[in-house]
């Protein structure tokens, strides 16, 4: 589930390359300062909203064919004005297995693909509510926002090259995502999980150790 990135960017129109961009001081997301691909600003985060993320830095990624890391640009403009922002929680059992779970078969982007749980921002939640929302409601799970890490951010943009940007004329898409590690008890492996059937339709336990997956009957 893991690939090599680029890491080219823009923040207040310095380019970040190489080194240079492995972090980004998320104090930046309070004061607004974030700008991605062709300077485009995140919508208005206020500094309650996510007040949690200042002392951290987190890697800031994207895919290598990311048509902000394009050398003549995403070759189109973007359909909504700012970048929208959301969350992914990789949660692990006590056991250290990972859960990854399928995307529901009528979803309209990525029918049938295996993720890990997720989703947007609604308005007036910091990103660790979203995080534990968004994982209450896909799977069952309850956590509190003050116990998940923060892991990494993640760029995404689609249509995913600037050729298929340019031909469709529109960027459809461009969103922030952070990245969450959710830890459950050490007395709690694979627990069986109750799915919200609108968005997911099966799960697995993967073992990181050993590359097996465990799925319930």
């Amino acid at each position: 589930m893991w690939c090599r990135h680029a890491r080219r960017g823009v923040r207040r129109g310095r380019q970040y390359r190489g080194a240079d961009r492995t972090k980004v001081h998320l104090q930046q997301l309070v004061d607004g300062r974030i700008v991605l691909g062709h300077e485009r600003l995140l919508p208005g985060l206020g500094s309650d909203a996510i007040a949690w993320a200042a002392p951290h830095q987190l890697p800031f990624e994207n895919a290598e064919t990311c048509p902000m890391c394009a050398p003549d640009g995403p070759g189109a403009p973007p359909k909504h004005e700012f970048v929208r922002v959301g969350v992914v929680v990789l949660v692990v059992d006590g056991g250290g297995h990972v859960l990854i779970t399928r995307r529901a078969p009528h979803m309209r982007t990525f029918p049938r693909a295996w993720v890990c749980p997720g989703g947007g921002q609604d308005p007036g939640e910091a990103l660790p509510e979203t995080a534990a929302r968004e994982l209450y409601e896909e799977v069952g799970i309850q956590v509190s926002p003050s116990t998940l890490q923060p892991l990494c951010l993640w760029e995404s943009v689609f249509p995913t090259t600037a050729e298929e940007c340019a031909k469709e004329g529109v960027i459809k898409g461009h969103h922030l995502i952070t990245f969450f590690v959710a830890r459950l008890p050490p007395t709690v492996v694979m627990p069986l999980l109750s799915l919200q059937e609108s968005e997911t339709d099966a799960y697995m336990w993967c073992a990181r150790d050993k590359g097996t997956l465990a799925a319930p009957e």
